[in-house]
């Protein structure tokens, strides 16, 4: 049996904790903050794992 690559989804951590530092910190200072979401962009990198849809 023989095991294929998985897919998978790449996602900018150092990006992530960087954006929640920042507003944990304006938090923590009072401050208000102008959004209370923020959307990163992430990469899918289709491997071996993933089937075509059956027809």
């Amino acid at each position: 049996m023989s095991t294929l690559p998985p897919t998978t989804v790449h996602q900018p951590l150092a990006e992530m904790a960087a954006t929640a530092t920042e507003l944990a910190l304006a938090l923590a200072r009072g401050e208000r903050t102008a959004q209370i979401g923020l959307e990163l962009a992430t990469a899918r990198t289709v491997r071996g794992s993933t089937a075509p849809p059956a027809a």
